[in-house]
């Protein structure tokens, strides 16, 4: 009984059948239907959207920190010169060896340096000072001669 009803279904269907006719959305509507978009649930969508602006929060949240993390390259020394004005330069010198610090000081002050010991290393900063000042705090502190040549 319930294979001759499918078959009498059939039937009707292939003696009905237009092409273009039927359309699945339009029929829905005629009962009544409204047809469903299949889409995330909203709390998925929801939960997914803070997700991603947490992430986004932490990232920037903790690029300032990457940078200044202690010991992230104590293997390499450094010297970083900033000059504020052009009278007065501020200079920092983190584990710097002596012939480096020579020439970044030479190259702001136009001048040729040289040391007696060149296997010297330095940390310190330097700010407002004059080139002279700068010279007599490395030669007492490092214990080494410095020579200027060039003006």
């Amino acid at each position: 009984m319930m294979k001759e009803t499918k078959d009498q279904e059939l039937r009707f269907v292939v003696r009905h059948y237009e092409a273009g006719r039927f359309s699945p959305e339009e029929a829905l509507k005629k009962i009544g239907h409204e047809p469903r978009r299949r889409s995330l649930p909203r709390w998925v969508a929801a939960a997914a959207s803070l997700l991603c602006l947490t992430v986004l929060a932490t990232v920037l949240w903790l690029k300032p920190f990457a940078a200044s993390t202690p010991g992230a390259d104590s293997t390499k020394p450094t010297a970083d010169t900033t000059m504020t004005t052009a009278a007065t330069a501020s200079f920092h010198f983190n584990d710097a060896p002596l012939p480096q610090v020579l020439r970044e000081l030479g190259a702001h002050y136009g001048v040729t340096l040289a040391a007696t010991d060149t296997t010297r290393h330095l940390t310190g900063t330097f700010s407002g000072q004059s080139l002279e000042d700068i010279l007599s705090m490395i030669e007492e502190v490092l214990d080494v001669e410095i020579s200027q040549q060039g003006q």
